[in-house]
């Protein structure tokens, strides 16, 4: 077989002409690699062609195909002339040659023509916005630590990342629902055609591709050749499902991919492939310029509160690991169909399941591994701020899986509790699940007046405050709990804070948070209190105290 790339050895163009004298054979799709943004699909046809020079048409190809893209493999006593993408005109034709005896049938072709190219400029902006998202992931790893990047940089890049992302999130969700609304409207406007024409069929079905090749033979061949192309019609993104079914378990994570088309050829279980890479992004290898250094402003710093507030984030998570540490223990089941392919610049999952897809842009989920996690379940409360205790459940060695950000379901004890974003290319060494909050231990904070109250020093009150905190474990098995409080802290050297008592709690002088990490067995209950004064002047008054 010789394989020829068209986009160097032939002309391309697009035509609309009619084919309907030429020789027509249908390609057969077998294999779709499908990308963050666009799709290969590979066919084989079938042709018989006589000596000499012969133009034929290929059939039931993608309707949107990059012609820069296009390879065909011939048997050797064969040769590509040229080869022109060719839109399908029979059931156009067919369509409108009924048109035009109804005014009203061909008014509904014309809306119907008129959805379909703005459905393709919907699909357009979401394989961009997916591309788009795609560099911005890339880029996250680029920008970190380990790359001359400063906290102060990093913390910087990390809010422009957030705000870039969920920008792009937006406008993929706003076009994501526009693409739905058009498809709507053709399934409308081809039940209104199916009607005036009396079939209980739609006339007007999605517009296929072809291709016209024309061909050389020394003498006449029946064979097969091999034809693919890069369509920008589909695209895949990450999904997860975070299974928890008990604190003795492990997390099983289910990595999904959304896959999406709407090229105008339907798949049907065809060999499906997956690849974190991009076809569209350009080969050429980065040139590094000259670097010069200029004065300019000085670099934002991140505010002492907002510090504060992500080392008590941080302390939240470091509780000392106990029984609930679950190593993770090989699974089996997806990865007996999926094999996975790795190179320095992508991911490859080779699926050994026929698939099929619907050419419609609706979502559909396809299952490709499930890994049991390295798993540190923890119990933690902030009964000031929530009534609620919530589980966390830290995580480790993801960076391993070579796992892709995307949405995740988490599932707890077979039932379904929130949703997350799973954010693998964080720095940090593990990444940290909230699963939601455990109803079955309960918390109370009351603040004791009886032991609270006022005193006047001289020209000076102090302040007292008493509070109790009761937890419940009302489950079946013992639990760790981070507990956490707060008291006040001065920025005036006219108000005095002073810790009076804790229960063998520790202070975070910075922030004033205290912390209790208690271990409740079954059904236990642990009460524990706190008391802190605050001496300020007479005729001052605080108003958040």
């Amino acid at each position: 077989m010789r394989k020829i790339l068209l986009a160097l050895y032939c002309t391309l163009a697009v035509y609309n002409v009619s084919a309907q004298q030429l020789p027509r054979f249908d390609a057969q799709l077998e294999e779709v690699m499908v990308y963050k943004a666009g799709a290969s699909l590979s066919h084989t046809a079938k042709v018989t062609i006589p000596a000499g020079t012969t133009e034929i048409i290929i059939d039931n190809v993608a309707a949107t195909i990059d012609e820069n893209t296009i390879q065909v493999s011939t048997p050797s006593n064969m040769t590509v002339l040229s080869v022109l993408v060719n839109r399908d005109q029979e059931v156009e034709t067919r369509q409108q040659d009924t048109a035009l005896n109804n005014p009203e049938q061909k008014k509904i072709s014309s809306e119907l023509k008129e959805a379909q190219a703005n459905l393709q400029k919907v699909m357009n902006r979401i394989a961009a916005y997916d591309k788009s998202l795609a560099l911005l992931e890339q880029n996250q790893v680029i920008s970190s630590p380990q790359n001359g990047v400063n906290a102060a940089e990093l913390a910087k890049l990390s809010e422009m990342y957030l705000v870039k992302q969920i920008e792009l999130r937006d406008k993929l969700s706003e076009q994501r629902q526009a693409e739905r609304d058009i498809n709507d409207k053709i399934r409308q406007l081809n039940a209104a055609f199916a009607a005036l024409s009396g079939k209980s069929q739609p006339q007007i079905a999605a517009t296929r591709g072809q291709l016209k090749i024309q061909l050389m033979a020394n003498t006449a061949v029946n064979g097969a050749i091999q034809i693919s192309y890069l369509s920008t019609a589909a695209t895949w993104s990450a999904a997860y499902d975070i299974k928890a079914d008990n604190l003795n378990q492990p997390i099983n994570l289910v990595y999904k991919a959304n896959v999406q088309q709407n090229t105008g050829l339907d798949w049907n279980k065809v060999k499906l492939s997956l690849s974190t890479g991009n076809p569209t992004i350009g080969n050429i290898a980065p040139v590094l310029s000259t670097w010069f250094l200029r004065f300019g402003q000085p670099a934002l710093q991140r505010s002492q509160v907002s510090m504060e507030k992500e080392q008590a984030t941080v302390n939240t998570i470091q509780a000392s690991e106990s029984d609930y540490r679950m190593k993770a223990k090989p699974a089996k089941s997806l990865d007996d169909y999926v094999s996975t392919q790795e190179s320095p610049v992508a991911t490859t999952f080779n699926i050994d399941l026929p698939y099929t897809i619907a050419s419609n842009y609706k979502v559909h989920a396809v299952a490709l591994q499930t890994h049991q996690l390295n798993t540190v379940y923890k119990h933690y409360a902030v009964p000031r701020l929530d009534p609620d205790v919530f589980l966390l459940a830290e995580l480790t060695d993801i960076e391993s899986l070579n796992l892709i950000p995307g949405p995740a379901n988490i599932l707890f004890e077979n039932k379904f509790v929130g949703k997350t974003f799973l954010n693998p290319y964080s720095t940090e060494d593990t990444i940290n699940v909230s699963i939601g909050r455990d109803k079955r231990i309960t918390v109370k904070r009351e603040k004791l007046s009886e032991q609270s109250g006022i005193k006047n020093l001289g020209a000076a009150k102090k302040q007292t405050f008493v509070y109790e905190l009761t937890v419940k474990n009302g489950k079946s098995e013992k639990i760790e709990l981070l507990l956490k409080d707060q008291i006040p802290t001065s920025t005036d050297n006219a108000v005095e804070i002073e810790l009076i008592s804790a229960d063998n709690a520790s202070l975070n002088t910075e922030n004033g948070v205290v912390t209790w990490r208690l271990n409740l067995k079954p059904g236990e209950i642990r009460k524990v209190k706190f008391s802190y004064s605050v001496k300020y002047p007479k005729g001052r008054v605080i108003n958040n105290l």
